[in-house]
């Protein structure tokens, strides 16, 4: 209901503020899943965005007549679903965690660009941290994959794009 989604979203909100000092603007709904009680929560708790995969269909633009912008997620720096099937990558079947080489997001980066003018690259902590076994997860940094965003910003910044943060590509759009 339109009541539990708000009431998520503000408890979530509320404990991002007291550890990190910032107020989210950005909901990013599991599993991509949102319907017009999550745009109505999202608006009553002051949020702009909201970002789905690739799977939904819609574009950037606004949703309803609030000024929500839907910002779609084509590209990543790792995932947990890579030999999963579209049909099943979100089922409650599990798949072992690991991050993309550079050249993999460069190329997603490249065609988000050509198909919305923008790209939404998501970044998710396990990815950067050493796996102890399927999904289960060490206090340890995985170097290869840190080496690997050095990489990729790098080459985002030889192609000559710019690194903007999502509020800002409204701007830049």
């Amino acid at each position: 209901t339109f009541l539990e989604q708000s009431n998520s979203i503000r408890k979530t909100n509320e404990k991002i503020n007291s550890i990190f000092g910032i107020t989210p603007t950005i909901f990013i709904p599991p599993f991509s899943e949102y319907n017009n009680n999550t745009i109505l929560a999202m608006h009553e708790n002051n949020m702009r965005f909201i970002s789905a995969d690739y799977r939904d269909s819609s574009v950037y633009s606004t949703i309803s007549n609030s000024t929500i912008y839907h910002l779609p997620e084509p590209a990543e720096t790792g995932c947990d679903s890579c030999n999963a099937t579209k049909n099943d990558s979100w089922t409650n079947k599990s798949y072992p965690w690991h991050g993309l080489q550079h050249e993999e997001t460069l190329n997603q980066i490249k065609k988000s660009i050509r198909q919305y003018g923008f790209a939404v690259v998501v970044m998710h902590p396990m990815e950067y941290s050493l796996e102890h076994d399927a999904n289960t997860f060490q206090n340890a940094l995985d170097l290869k994959q840190i080496r690997e965003l050095e990489l990729l910003i790098e080459k985002i910044q030889e192609e000559g794009l710019h690194i903007v943060t999502i509020a800002n590509i409204i701007n830049h759009y």
